[in-house]
């Protein structure tokens, strides 16, 4: 059996870690193609290059108006105390600012030349919002938050809270692989979680049913990122 050089060593662990897009099968044994790093392909040119421009210097802009003026940012200033007023949104209106800050998360790890918007304020700026409106025991969903405290993790299936929690998580995930490392400072998806597993005993035996979805595309997301297999099977908290 041979053994791997210090060199191969370190550019076997180089690649391991390497940012990447949402799908990285570098560590997969069955896979026949692998993933190439984030910055080894770039658009030169053609309809998705303009796509992706129009993303950058226009959909992410207005994104942030129509959540600023459907209330999903007030709702999370309200949460963390930096707003008064009325509760505006339905119960899964954090789920819309959850799935906007992925994309902005891509967005500042795939700038395609110079010319294109730096949109990292955007994220830190929100990130520091969602800080600010986590509970102490980790939970962070403004709906149970402010207008339904004792709501909290008694219906799994219809109450979009594992929804919210699973996008908000994959926004995570999404800057860990992409090596920008902006939520470093909130550790928003291990204590969320650890307060989803003291609420009421425990979740144990819970089927997720329709909000599992997001959650199990979070844990096999996580199974590929660590090589864990806590996270395989993950129809149950």
């Amino acid at each position: 059996m041979s053994t791997a050089t210090p060199a191969e060593t370190s550019v076997a662990s180089w690649v391991a870690h390497a940012p990447t897009g949402p799908v990285d099968t570098r560590r997969s044994p069955h896979a026949a193609l692998r993933t190439l790093d984030l910055a080894a392909a770039r658009l030169r040119g053609g309809p998705l290059l303009q796509r992706q421009q129009t993303c950058l210097r226009v959909s992410l802009a207005f994104g942030a108006e129509q959540l600023e003026e459907h209330g999903n940012f007030h709702d999370l200033k309200l949460t963390a105390g930096l707003a008064q007023g009325p509760y505006k949104g339905p119960v899964y209106i954090d789920s819309d600012l959850h799935k906007w800050l992925e994309a902005v998360a891509w967005a500042c790890a795939d700038r395609s030349n110079a010319d294109d918007p730096d949109v990292r304020p955007m994220l830190t700026r929100t990130i520091d919002l969602l800080a600010a409106a986590q509970a102490e025991d980790g939970y962070l969903n403004s709906h149970f938050q402010v207008k339904d405290p004792a709501g909290r993790f008694r219906d799994l299936t219809g109450a979009h809270e594992l929804y919210c929690f699973g996008h908000l998580a994959q926004a995570v995930l999404f800057d860990d692989q992409a090596g920008l490392n902006c939520f470093t400072q909130a550790d928003f998806v291990t204590q969320h979680a650890t307060s989803a597993k003291t609420a009421q005993g425990g979740l144990g035996g819970f089927n997720l049913v329709r909000e599992g979805v997001e959650v199990q595309a979070v844990q096999a997301d996580e199974f590929v990122e660590t090589a864990d297999e806590q996270h395989v099977g993950g129809g149950q908290l």
